[in-house]
């Protein structure tokens, strides 16, 4: 009896640790929510199609030449934590080891759980069919959230004309009212021009 018992606690617990992992339906809603509110104040083109699923980033390694200085990566798309608390140079994302160490666990999380990263119907323009691509459409990213969970970075891609057109990346830094509510901070270029 004693052996059934704890195999029930073993298999509860393990239940507990994968529910923990996967995102809730509420950030979905939540993301969905920011973009319907970004439309509305004229951030995103209320036209342009919208990806329905959240892409994750790809994530490269830091790596140091003989002098001391990192080597940039050759992909430009390629992100890691460095990257983006350089990139913001805000409070609400320091630059130190708990922070950098809290991005790059989101980072290297989220590529084994982006299939729960859909979009909700609340916003009108999603679009579904990757084979089918529209003349212009934008690419959102996992959102990041600093340690407190205070701050989020939303990064995207846009693109016209895909393939062999032209494009361009930003990301918003928003942050969290002592009511909830989530407001744009500011916005960064993340492609190079």
């Amino acid at each position: 009896m004693k052996f059934i018992y704890l195999f029930l606690v073993l298999i509860l617990l393990g239940c507990k640790s994968q529910v923990q992992n996967k995102p809730s339906q509420n950030g979905n809603v939540l993301i969905s929510q920011i973009l319907t509110d970004l439309i509305h104040a004229g951030r995103i083109k209320d036209d342009v199609f919208i990806y329905h699923s959240l892409k994750p980033y790809e994530y490269y390694e830091i790596d140091i030449s003989e002098d001391g200085l990192i080597i940039p990566p050759k992909d430009p798309f390629v992100r890691n934590e460095l990257d983006i608390v350089e990139s913001l140079q805000n409070e609400k994302f320091p630059n130190d080891s708990s922070t950098l160490l809290h991005l790059k666990m989101q980072i290297l999380d989220r590529p084994k759980i982006k299939t729960s990263f859909y979009l909700n119907s609340l916003l009108e323009n999603l679009w579904t069919n990757s084979e089918d691509l529209p003349e212009e459409f934008y690419v959102f990213y996992i959102p990041l959230y600093n340690i407190d969970s205070t701050a989020m970075y939303l990064q995207y891609d846009y693109f016209v004309g895909f393939p062999g057109g032209y494009g361009e990346g930003g990301a918003f830094l928003l942050e969290k009212d002592k009511d909830g509510t989530w407001f744009e901070k500011e916005w960064k270029s993340t492609w190079e021009n």
